[in-house]
C-alpha cells in the first residue's frame, strides 16, 4: 500500500468541486424550505444569535471561561459559522441553508481525501465521498441548521485524522500534528459527538501508518486524550440533557461539585438581558417525558439502548423508513429477538472487519469505524432523550 496526496492536483480539485455540486444538486430544492424542527428554537429563538457582538463573544477566548447565554454554548464552532454567516447574508435561511450544504460537501471532499491516505486508490476515493453525499441517514444534517454542528464536527474531525495521518511522514512533524490537534478541538467545540475522533486513530494507523513505532503513536493518543479531557471540563457546565426524570452525568456532575467547575462555567453580567430574551421553547422545557420512565431499570435500558445499536446498524445498511427523532420502543426481556439480532449484526460485521485487514483496509477500516464512532451514543453516557437517524 502506498499513500500521499494525490498527485494530480486537477482531479483532486474536481472531486472536491464535484462532491460539493453533488450535495447542491440534491438538496437543492430543501434551500427554500422555512425553518423546521430545532430550528425554530436553536436558531431563530436565541436573542444572541441576532446580537451584533455575538460573534466577537464567541471568538473571544474568555468565553472558554464565561457560559455564554444562549443554547448550544458547549458549541461555540457552531455558534460562529451561524453568526458569520449572518454577519454576511443577514437573515437569509436560504443562506444558512446553503451553508450548511457547503460544510457538508467539505466534508465529503475530506473524507475522499482520508480514503485516498489509506488506499492510494482514486477510485475508491471518489466512492467514499460519494456515498457520504448521498447517503439519506444524512438529511438531517444537511436540512436542520441546528444539526449543521454534525457536519462541521464531521469535517474537522477527517481533518484531523487526515493531518494526524501525514504528520507520520512530514518533515515538520510537531507543526502537522499541532494543525491535527487544532482539527480535533474544533471538532470538539461544534459537537461532542467528536469524542470518537481518538478511537478512530488506532484505526486509520493500523490501516495506513502499521510501521510505526507503538512508543510514538501512544503519545499521540495522550496527547488527544488530554484534549478530550480538558474539553470535557469546559462541555461540563455546558451540558443541558435534563427533565424533571433526571439529568445527564455532566449537569448532575456540576450541580454535586459546583466549585469545581467554577473557573469554566462564570456569568457574564454583560449578557444578562440577552439570556432572557431567548425563547423558552421546547429545548428548556423539564417536563418528564413518556420515555423516562422505561429508563429507569438498569436492564432495561441496557436492553434497549443495546437493540438501538442494531437499529443504527440497520438503518445505516437499509435506510429505510426514516423520520425524525423519536423514542426507541423499550425491551423488557432478555429473549426479545432484536437482541439476537443485534449481537449477529455486529459480530458479523467485526468479522468481516478482521477477514479484510489485510487485502481489503479500506473496507475494514470503514467497517471498524462504526461502531467507534457509535461510543458516544451507545450509553456508556446515559442521556435521557429521543434516538435521532443522524
Amino acid at each position: 500500500m502506498t499513500s500521499g496526496a494525490p498527485t494530480n492536483a486537477r482531479a483532486t480539485r474536481t472531486l472536491t468541486f464535484g462532491l460539493i455540486a453533488a450535495g447542491f444538486a440534491l438538496y437543492a430544492r430543501t434551500l427554500t424550505f422555512p425553518p423546521i424542527w430545532d430550528d425554530h428554537y436553536y436558531v431563530e429563538g436565541q436573542a444572541f444569535l441576532r446580537h451584533p457582538g455575538a460573534l466577537a463573544a464567541v471568538l473571544s477566548p474568555r468565553r472558554f471561561f464565561e457560559v455564554l447565554p444562549t443554547a448550544n454554548a458547549a458549541r461555540p464552532a457552531w455558534l460562529a459559522s451561524v453568526l458569520i454567516d449572518r454577519a454576511v447574508f443577514g437573515d437569509s435561511f436560504f443562506a444558512l441553508r446553503a451553508s450548511s450544504v457547503l460544510w457538508y460537501g467539505a466534508g465529503a471532499a475530506l473524507l475522499a481525501a482520508l480514503a485516498w491516505e489509506l488506499t492510494a486508490d482514486a477510485a475508491a476515493s471518489a466512492a467514499a465521498g460519494l456515498l457520504f453525499v448521498a447517503h439519506p441517514l444524512h438529511s438531517e444534517v444537511v436540512e436542520i441548521v441546528a444539526y449543521r454542528a454534525d457536519a462541521l464536527a464531521f469535517a474537522f474531525g477527517i481533518a484531523a485524522l487526515l493531518l494526524h495521518l501525514r504528520a507520520w511522514r512530514s518533515k515538520h512533524p510537531r507543526l502537522v500534528r499541532a494543525a491535527s490537534l487544532a482539527g480535533f478541538g474544533l471538532a470538539l467545540l461544534s459537537k461532542e459527538s467528536a469524542a470518537a475522533v481518538p478511537l478512530l486513530l488506532p484505526i486509520v494507523d493500523s490501516a495506513a501508518a502499521a510501521g510505526t513505532p507503538w512508543r510514538a503513536r501512544l503519545r499521540v493518543y495522550a496527547a488527544f486524550a488530554v484534549l478530550l479531557i480538558a474539553y470535557l471540563y469546559y462541555r461540563a457546565p455546558r451540558s443541558g440533557y435534563e427533565s424533571k426524570a433526571g439529568a445527564d452525568v455532566f449537569t448532575s456532575l456540576t450541580r454535586r461539585e459546583p466549585a469545581l467547575f467554577a473557573p469554566v462555567s462564570r456569568k457574564s453580567a454583560a449578557w444578562a438581558d440577552i439570556s432572557e430574551r431567548n425563547d423558552i421553547g421546547f429545548g428548556r422545557s423539564r417536563d418528564p417525558r413518556p420515555w423516562d420512565a422505561d429508563f429507569s431499570a438498569p436492564q432495561t435500558r441496557l436492553r434497549t439502548l443495546t437493540a438501538v445499536q442494531g437499529s443504527n446498524l440497520l438503518r445505516l445498511f437499509w435506510p429505510w423508513p426514516l423520520q425524525g427523532d423519536y423514542a426507541p420502543k423499550p425491551v423488557r426481556a432478555w429473549r426479545d429477538p432484536r437482541l439476537a439480532a443485534t449481537l449477529a449484526g455486529w459480530a458479523l460485521l467485526l468479522a468481516v472487519a478482521a477477514t479484510a485487514r489485510r487485502r481489503a483496509p479500506l473496507l475494514s477500516a470503514g467497517l471498524l469505524w462504526i461502531p467507534a464512532a457509535l461510543v458516544p451514543v451507545s450509553g456508556i453516557v446515559v442521556m435521557r432523550n429521543l434516538t435521532a437517524d443522524r
